[in-house]
């Protein structure tokens, strides 16, 4: 049977709706795409497996037909030649049988009564000769009306195989209109995977619009901050290039003269994986930005295990609906 998709190909198209949809509705679309890929391929490779199938059967019979009576007319010519065999020794024996009786009618003066004997083993003989050469008629009759049938076959035979170039060519035909559904299949799949890519980053860059004016009002409403516009930035970190989702500076009435530095993770629905590499982001910040860290995370979902980590980290989650844990 025919393939569906790779488990990478499934793993990252079930990742990728996970990110831009809910869990149910991105259960029910992965659903329907792994259906989709597996329905078109069975049935393609079910027909065309079942019409080579048909046709290699048709090709063995045909041959084991052909095998059969080739068989039979080589044990019909050996027959042939048998009694043809047998014939050339009868007319021998007739030949010797002639020679003997004129050496008798030789001496027929010598023993009349055995010219009489032998004239009525000749007549005889003769009779037997007319026997086997009725016999041998027959043989012949039967050696035409085998050698017509020979012919029959044989043009069945060239007629069949005939039949079997054209399903040959049918097959062909059958290989090739395979190759061409696979690679639809699979310009449809690679089209898929564009078109999940760019809804992704479109949903990505929304939902980071969103956080930026979410997280400004809450952090206000909240904890009494002034935020700086917040932003996506790039920021050289041991001596390597990073991207941080949201990014800026926001100031406490409480203690003016600190600087708090906002570093977060927007992510649609976010995983424990994903808050595990946000860790590593928000220490290689500590190291390089001067003044308190304050490091929180943009969702729209998240389980309740996400939540106890981000707990356990000491960072903060923001729900889109303006939610603060």
């Amino acid at each position: 049977m025919p393939n569906g998709l790779t488990p990478e190909e499934r793993r990252e198209i079930r990742a990728q709706l996970e990110q831009a949809f809910e869990k149910s509705v991105a259960d029910a679309l992965m659903d329907v795409f792994e259906r989709m890929v597996q329905r078109h391929a069975e049935i393609a490779l079910r027909e065309d497996l079942r019409a080579l199938y048909d046709i290699v059967r048709e090709m063995a019979i045909a041959l084991r037909d052909l095998q059969r009576t080739v068989a039979q007319l080589a044990e019909a010519q050996a027959r042939t030649e048998a009694r043809i065999e047998r014939l050339e020794e009868a007319v021998a024996q007739l030949a010797e049988a002639q020679a003997r009786t004129e050496e008798r009618v030789g001496r027929l003066e010598e023993a009349v009564t055995h010219l009489i004997e032998a004239h009525a083993r000749m007549e005889e003989r003769v009779g037997r000769l007319e026997e086997r050469t009725a016999r041998l008629e027959e043989i012949v009759a039967q050696l035409i009306e085998a050698q017509a049938r020979t012919q029959e076959e044989l043009r069945a035979l060239a007629a069949s195989h005939a039949e079997a170039i054209k399903r040959l060519e049918r097959l062909e035909q059958i290989v090739a209109q395979v190759v061409e559904t696979q690679r639809h299949m699979l310009e449809e799949q690679v089209h898929m995977q564009r078109v999940m890519r760019q809804l992704a980053q479109q949903l990505g860059a929304d939902l980071e619009d969103m956080a930026y004016i979410v997280l400004r009002d809450v952090l206000k409403r909240e904890l009494g901050w002034d935020v700086e516009p917040l932003e996506r930035t790039w920021k050289k970190w041991n001596d390597e290039v990073e991207e941080v989702n949201i990014f800026g500076r926001a100031r406490d009435p409480r203690r003016p003269e600190e600087v708090i530095w906002i570093v977060g993770e927007a992510k649609y629905n976010l995983t424990v994986r994903e808050v595990e590499r946000f860790a590593q982001l928000v220490e290689r910040a500590r190291n390089h930005l001067k003044g308190e860290i304050f490091p929180v995370c943009f969702c729209r979902r998240a389980r309740p295990e996400v939540e106890e980590r981000v707990r356990e980290l000491g960072f903060h989650l923001v729900y889109s609906y303006g939610r603060l844990l």
